[in-house]
């Protein structure tokens, strides 16, 4: 059975792929490419961000949210944890970062609130 690969529908989805491309490009658009932590961190994060959104377009749904909040968190954080010396890198990965957890809370509750609208009563 072939897999279904539908287009993004919500607003969220694209505001996540513009994210991903965002911080795929930003060590050449705000000169830090030469930070090599931070080059490595953006280009990592961003190519599994863009696995992550792909695997949505076929098949998970809420297992892709959790996994966005985990990878913007670590966007958030990474700045202290690998030393990243660029302020620049520093400030957009901790505005990525939390973009991103911000929009995979916001569908993990639409999510939930289409289940539940789905679910039928208990006679």
């Amino acid at each position: 059975m072939p897999t279904r690969v539908t287009m993004p529908s919500q607003w969220q989805d694209w505001v996540s792929w513009g994210l991903v491309l965002a911080l795929l490009l930003s060590p050449w658009i705000f000169l830090y490419w030469t930070e090599s932590k931070a080059l490595t961190n953006a280009v990592i994060c961003g190519f599994l961000l863009i696995a992550i959104e792909v695997l949505t377009l076929t098949v998970l749904r809420l297992w892709e949210e959790v996994l966005n909040v985990v990878l913007g968190t670590w966007l958030i954080v990474s700045p202290l944890v690998l030393q990243i010396a660029n302020v620049t890198a520093a400030i957009l990965f901790l505005l990525i970062g939390a973009a991103v957890v911000a929009l995979a809370f916001l569908e993990i509750r639409d999510i939930r609130n289409r289940d539940q609208m789905t679910k039928k009563p208990a006679r």
